[in-house]
């Protein structure tokens, strides 16, 4: 018996690994345009398919296009192209090697590599140690409790 996927509408931007880009799918929704199916799913639960509006990457920029508008973004998954850089709040520190959260619009989420549109750019060289060590497990967090494979007592 296969279990249809509870859906599950995320407000807050959706954290994700570069190589889940590829699974995003086009919603026809127009408050949450973007669907993925939660990657992490366990045999004895409903497999859970999230909507979204935007997404949150972190990363290193590998390359810097057009004067810093392109860069290209690697979190050791896969990388992402993001574009329209100088537009978005905490842009002017960008420069290749540096350690940044991203937030940002999907835009081609299957072609090679994916493409999103900056909304935002966070600086996290200073702790990037931490930071990238912990990114993949925030990630996977994130996906246990939507998919509620984790709960919380009081």
């Amino acid at each position: 018996m296969t279990l249809e996927p509870a859906l599950l509408s995320q407000d807050a931007p959706l954290k994700l690994l570069v190589r889940d880009i590829r699974n995003i799918q086009k919603s026809k929704l127009q408050a949450y345009p973007w669907k993925i199916q939660n990657l992490k799913k366990t045999s004895d639960r409903q497999p859970l398919l999230i909507q979204f509006n935007q997404i949150w990457l972190q990363g290193w920029v590998k390359n810097c296009e057009n004067d810093g508008e392109n860069i290209l973004v690697s979190d050791g998954t896969g990388e992402v192209k993001v574009t329209k850089c100088s537009r978005s709040p905490g842009y002017n520190w960008i420069k290749q090697g540096s350690y940044c959260g991203i937030l940002a619009s999907v835009k081609f989420p299957s072609q090679l590599p994916p493409e999103v549109e900056a909304l935002k750019f966070m600086h996290i060289s200073e702790k990037t140690c931490e930071a990238e060590r912990m990114w993949p497990l925030e990630v996977e967090e994130l996906m246990n409790v939507l998919g509620e494979n984790i709960t919380f007592h009081q």
